[in-house]
């Protein structure tokens, strides 16, 4: 279950058989026996991040899609960027790119510091509440809000009439969690702006 998540005596969790923060891409990928596509996106304000798709995955009883974001140099970046034969548009208002054998390579070696949890089912307000009480929560919409718990490294994208999104980090890295979420929302912001949608 996602919010079975275990610490120890140094501040290290553990959440679905694995550390948050500490394993690579391919460690990553090897423990829940998926293949990840790998992709660079680019943002509307041009910042380059990399992801990786492990697409419908069984964890335990349940289905769930997941998604890690790579802990990647800034040169490794740029060089897909520069070498990309194209690029498609994604929903959020991104560049999507592919990468090469060898960039693949690299990415197979690179850091996973946050991966996304996002189930197939809906979760109901009493599940949720097995994470505990929140250390703070933050209103992001009229049915959703995020709430953090630091200490488990975790935020919770918890919306009633959508679907909820689990995000997992290392505790040492939950500020650096918090940041891309609040980076994340304000892109969300600003394509909603251009739509012309509230």
């Amino acid at each position: 279950m996602p919010w079975m998540i275990q610490s120890d005596s140094t501040g290290v969790t553990e959440v679905f058989g694995i550390h948050p923060g500490e394993a690579t891409l391919s460690e990553f990928a090897m423990h829940f026996q998926e293949l990840a596509d790998v992709r660079l996106f680019q943002k509307p304000d041009n910042t380059l991040l990399l992801e990786a798709y492990l697409g419908k995955t069984k964890i335990g009883k349940f289905d769930a899609r997941l998604v890690a974001e790579l802990d990647a140099p800034d040169a490794l970046l740029e060089s897909i960027l520069a070498s990309a034969t194209g690029r498609k548009p994604t929903p959020n208002n991104y560049w999507q790119y592919s990468l090469n054998d060898a960039q693949l390579t690299q990415a197979l070696g690179l850091r996973v510091w946050r991966f996304m949890y996002i189930p197939i089912a809906n979760y109901e307000q009493k599940q949720i509440e097995f994470f505990g009480e929140p250390d703070s929560i933050k209103k992001v919409t009229d049915s959703a809000e995020y709430r953090y718990f630091k200490s488990k490294g975790t935020v919770v994208l918890w919306d009633k009439e959508g679907k909820e999104t689990f995000y997992y980090t290392s505790p040492k890295e939950f500020s650096r969690l918090v940041r891309a979420l609040e980076k994340d929302r304000k892109s969300d912001a600003e394509l909603q702006k251009l739509r012309g949608e509230k």
